[in-house]
């Protein structure tokens, strides 16, 4: 009896204990675990801020190029392609830095008034955070309009060559739209900024509604007599592209905007990358040529639009500027021949340079003639007339195809450069750098339609 009824205590006594051990320990675990459940998960870690202020503290990279023999050799700044300005996240998160209100010290690197090259419409070299940085600061000396939804853009414009020349005017300084590194026209910005007063702010009752941004300081009105940029159906934007310039008998299909203008940027760097300045070889039937632009094509252009040097006269190749060729460039060989219709930025790069290379009309051919090959449906008259029904063809070829496009038409190039030489053997002395140029070009165009295919997935 004695021994049962010291079993029972002893099981009442481990009863005991495991409850005890529940209370103490399992009820703790599932109260852990009901509010583990009500914590959200962790969130990954925020990427690290994107140090803008570097934009503008690298140095351009600066290229040689050679002018007239007077001139001898020139330095020019080197823009960045669109893949590398793709990979580089620091102009968008500067412009989202000054659309957030960021002050000029905070947004424009350790010297904002410190320019790295010259800043002009005509014989500047325009580097990117350069002309951004004098439309921050014209902006702020309320010269200068920035559209708030785009920020400071960083490319030069038609409207901001009269903003610079209404604040050197205002200012009793040389009036000639450029800005140079030490120059008198940065340093009147800075000493007016120095003493430009902070707008106040508001006050405790004040309708925050009420204050004005300080970034979207109105433009002053333009003094009577001066120019105004081209009108646009979109008035939100006033900085328009300047008109365009073409021969008699043509005519725009595609009005220029804003994106074309970024289109043959791009184009026109790659080739002054391939024409490097003048030449007058014995053997080159375009005689003397400048930038690539032979004396048939300047001569022509000035007939038609008059002289390019002062008061109209009418400029030798030698004479011309990089800024002229790049005008003629622009109006004969990039609206002229309705480039900015071209959908794919690639194809646009091959057959520019085609143009420049062999002439629009035969280039215009040979791309017909690659259509062609790469798609017979298309069926395209190979008359070297680049009308509408090429340009659609063009355009509807799928970017599956767009590199077979691309290899077809270098080939078409490299058999004419071929039968070129067999017809006239003097032009043998040009084969080699006309067939580097040929690669080079087409592994460019390659490139520029494989970001076109990426932005389009």
């Amino acid at each position: 009896m004695s021994e049962s009824f010291n079993l029972f205590n002893r099981l009442s006594s481990t009863f005991r204990d495991v409850k005890d051990f529940v209370d103490r320990n399992v009820e703790g675990f599932l109260a852990d675990d009901e509010e583990e459940a009500d914590t959200p998960p962790a969130a990954d870690p925020a990427p690290p801020p994107v140090d803008y202020r570097s934009l503008f503290n690298d140095e351009p990279e600066k290229v040689p190029v050679y002018g007239s023999p007077l001139a001898g050799t020139q330095y020019v700044v080197r823009h960045p392609t669109l893949v590398e300005e793709a990979d580089d996240p620091r102009f968008p998160a500067f412009q989202q830095a000054w659309r957030e209100g960021k002050p000029v010290e905070d947004l424009l690197g350790d010297n904002p008034f410190g320019l790295k090259a010259k800043v002009a419409s005509n014989g500047g070299d325009n580097w990117r955070p350069d002309v951004a940085k004098v439309q921050v600061l014209l902006n702020k000396a309320g010269y200068h309009n920035v559209i708030p939804e785009d920020g400071p853009s960083g490319y030069h414009s038609t409207t901001l060559d009269q903003d610079v020349r209404r604040f050197q005017r205002d200012n009793k300084l040389r009036v000639d739209g450029k800005l140079s590194p030490g120059g008198e026209t940065i340093q009147a910005l800075e000493k007016l900024l120095a003493q430009k007063p902070k707008p106040a702010p508001a006050s405790a009752g004040q309708d925050a509604a009420t204050v004005q941004p300080a970034n979207k300081t109105a433009t002053p009105p333009a003094p009577s007599g001066s120019t105004t940029a081209p009108t646009s159906s979109d008035p939100s934007r006033p900085d328009q592209p300047p008109p365009v310039k073409l021969a008699p008998g043509r005519r725009l299909f595609k009005e220029p905007d804003w994106k074309s203008e970024a289109m043959f940027e791009e184009l026109v760097k790659n080739i002054f990358e391939k024409e490097a300045g003048y030449s007058d070889h014995k053997n080159d039937r375009g005689g003397k040529t400048n930038y690539g632009i032979t004396q048939y094509t300047l001569e022509n252009y000035q007939e038609i639009h008059g002289g390019m040097g002062k008061d109209g006269i009418f400029l030798k190749p030698e004479e011309i500027t990089r800024d002229q060729a790049k005008e003629i460039y622009r109006n004969e060989f990039f609206y002229g021949q309705r480039m900015n219709e071209i959908s794919n930025l690639g194809v646009a790069s091959s057959l520019i340079d085609s143009f420049v290379m062999h002439g629009p009309r035969r280039g215009w051919r040979l791309f017909q003639k690659s259509v062609n090959a790469v798609d017979n449906g298309k069926n395209l008259l190979e008359d070297g007339n680049g009308g509408s029904k090429t340009i659609q063809a063009i355009n509807e070829i799928p970017l599956s195809k767009i590199e077979a496009l691309l290899d077809e038409n270098h080939s078409q190039r490299v058999n004419h450069v071929y039968e070129d030489i067999k017809k006239k053997p003097d032009q043998k002395v040009f084969e080699r750098g006309w067939l580097n140029r040929l690669r080079s070009v087409n592994d460019f165009s390659k490139n520029l339609s494989r970001i076109d295919a990426y932005k389009q997935t």
